[in-house]
């Protein structure tokens, strides 16, 4: 069968998709390094305030590289092969284009409100720009090529006979589902309390809206992941897997800064240990042969040529 040549030189989804990822990129990265300035000078924040804050905004961002990665995923998912060459060229122009306005835009904000930052946003954005646009493709390239080996790991499993609507939903899948949904819901309702109740002190006031988001974000999250870990979905299995095994290191590093700093409360104690106790629990759920067949999470034997 004859291959026809495309020769069109952009991509228009992806080349929207690049343009708006790139000037949230440039958004944030200009104003991260000044941000806790901007929460100390003009909003009266301490400096712990101010680096708690921050510390809370980098964890959600997280979730805007979890969108980035699914919006090119299922983006690229049907035509990568068939349009490679102007998917790649549209990337690259798109986080140029988008990462230079957004950058620029934020720098030259921040200088009309806060007069006493002395840097000139045009020279600074030449040296971010090779490098922010080199991690944005990163992330992208790999969201682009994950839908393409997805896509023939699907291929494979039709090929010998392995649907979603054939495996029987193990029990311990259950259970997983069940933990997600009620820390989903948990957090959910600490949001509610956080903003209608007493439930943060003084001391964290002006970090409100910054801990209820969190909430809210941690929430949605743990319901998506128990939809996804419900109905089979590899993204579901996945993401449950990076969570609990990234969980239980976590939690052992905390125990353990926890016990040698000298002051053991037991109700934090109790915390660090249950949310270990969860995390392996989960892990136990998740790696069993049966469950990895109900989410397709599995290899082929034979030959790698076929």
């Amino acid at each position: 069968m004859k291959v026809k040549v495309d020769l069109s030189l952009i991509e228009p989804r992806t080349l929207f998709l690049a343009i708006i990822f790139s000037l949230i990129w440039g958004f944030k990265t200009q104003l991260d390094p000044v941000l806790p300035m901007i929460l100390y000078d003009l909003y009266g924040y301490s400096l712990a305030e101010a680096g708690l804050a921050k510390f809370l905004l980098n964890g959600v961002w997280c979730i805007f590289v979890v969108l980035l990665f699914a919006a090119f995923f299922y983006a690229c998912n049907q035509n990568f092969v068939a349009k490679i060459g102007s998917t790649i060229i549209s990337a690259v122009i798109g986080n140029v284009i988008g990462f230079w306005i957004g950058y620029l835009a934020t720098g030259i904000c921040l200088r009309h409100l806060i007069p006493q930052l002395e840097f000139n946003p045009f020279a600074s954005v030449s040296f971010s720009l090779t490098w922010e646009v080199g991690e944005l493709l990163f992330y992208e390239f790999a969201a682009i090529a994950s839908a393409f080996l997805v896509k023939e790991w699907n291929r494979k499993l039709e090929k010998v006979g392995l649907l979603a609507e054939d495996v029987k939903r193990p029990g311990k899948v259950l259970v997983v589902f069940i933990l997600y949904v009620i820390v989903g819901v948990a957090s959910l309702i600490l949001a509610v309390f956080s903003v209608f109740g007493n439930l943060i002190s003084e001391f964290m006031a002006k970090l409100k809206i910054f801990i209820v988001f969190a909430f809210l974000i941690d929430g949605v999250a743990g319901l998506a992941v128990g939809y996804g870990i419900y109905n089979g979905k590899r993204w579901g299995w996945l993401f449950a897997f990076i969570s609990s095994i990234t969980g239980v290191f976590t939690s052992v590093n905390s125990l353990i800064a926890y016990l040698t700093s000298g002051f053991v409360e037991l109700f934090t104690l109790i915390a660090f240990l249950v949310a270990l106790l969860l995390n392996l629990i989960i892990l136990a759920c998740l790696l069993p042969a049966d469950t990895r067949k109900y989410f397709r999470f599995i290899n082929f034997e034979g030959d790698q040529n076929q």
